[in-house]
């Protein structure tokens, strides 16, 4: 569980906040809002004014309370307060239906849309900006958070393979996401470039591993439990094991790899003593050292494994 697919939920949360459908919407109102004042008046007494492209609501005061009009790609109705601020909007566009409410300066605070992609509900501030999005997409559903400046920081989506959460920095990239999937859970960090630093797994089967990469996002550090024997791993820049240790219930080994993981050097403990192993570049085991029952032994084996020297002798 590296994250890609996490990386693609952002992708999708992105192209979400790009709609401008609130700006629009603004630009709808405005120009039924001048259009009520040029054909309603001021202070004239309350008429039904029919256009071929308006209908126009006022009080008993001239004063507008709502327009339904055409624009420039859809249909706009808005309904407006004593004081001639737009307080609710309701769109039709060639991008779907809107609902937007306003507070009482004007400012949109909540907008339901529906879109190619699926339903959306935003929630804004009093600054016009949004801080809170809930939709659904093709994947699943969507529940995201956004800073002051309408950057996104938190996105929670849970689509076929199960549920993720992820924490953004102010560039919009990935600074934790926790996963849990049929094949199990995983928690990822990311370092301040968006580069995976570390990460957590819990699979459905298998070890439960503990992996830290390098500032270039590979692997150098393995910690695992199999069963009950834990294990580490340590990688070079290519991400090949060059050094393992374990822990058995019966044994301890320490050995070390080549560039081609075949084992060059093994260190054991056992029950019975300890034993330090040399191998050759086929892996093939050349030499060892070994303490046994409390009794030294050393050992040279030939290129296929045959023994040729053994002390003390038997």
């Amino acid at each position: 569980m590296d994250g890609r697919s996490t990386e693609a939920l952002v992708q999708r949360l992105e192209r979400l906040e790009q709609s401008q459908r609130r700006v629009k919407w603004l630009g709808m109102l405005l120009l039924l809002g001048l259009a009520a004042v040029v054909l309603l008046g001021q202070g004239q007494p309350a008429s039904l004014t029919l256009t071929a492209q308006r209908f126009l609501l006022a009080d008993g005061t001239g004063k507008a309370r709502a327009a339904l009009g055409l624009v420039q790609d859809g249909v706009a109705l808005g309904l407006f307060d004593e004081s001639g601020t737009t307080r609710l909007g309701l769109t039709v566009t060639a991008d779907g239906p809107a609902v937007d409410l306003f507070d009482a300066s004007g400012t949109p605070r909540l907008e339901l849309r529906s879109t190619a992609s699926g339903p959306v509900i935003d929630l804004i501030d009093d600054t016009g900006l949004r801080r809170i999005a809930l939709g659904v997409a093709p994947a699943g559903p969507l529940f995201n958070l956004f800073d002051a400046s309408a950057v996104l920081r938190v996105g929670l989506q849970v689509t076929a393979d199960g549920p993720s959460l992820s924490l953004l920095n102010e560039q919009r990239q990935n600074r934790a996401v926790l996963q849990a999937t049929a094949l199990g859970s995983a928690l990822t960090l990311y370092d301040a470039a968006g580069t995976r630093r570390s990460g957590l797994t819990v699979p459905a089967q298998g070890p439960v591993t503990f992996d830290v990469f390098d500032a270039v996002g590979q692997r150098r550090l393995g910690l695992g439990v199999d069963d009950q024997t834990p294990f580490m791993n340590l990688f070079d820049a290519n991400q090949r094991p060059r050094i393992g240790l374990f822990s058995a219930a019966t044994s301890s080994s320490f050995y070390l790899l080549d560039g081609d993981g075949t084992q060059q050097a093994g260190l054991t403990a056992t029950e019975q003593g300890p034993g330090l192993e040399l191998f050759d570049a086929r892996g093939t085991r050349r030499a060892t050292l070994a303490v046994v029952s409390d009794r030294p032994g050393l050992s040279f084996f030939n290129a296929e494994g045959g023994a040729i020297y053994t002390a003390p002798g038997n």
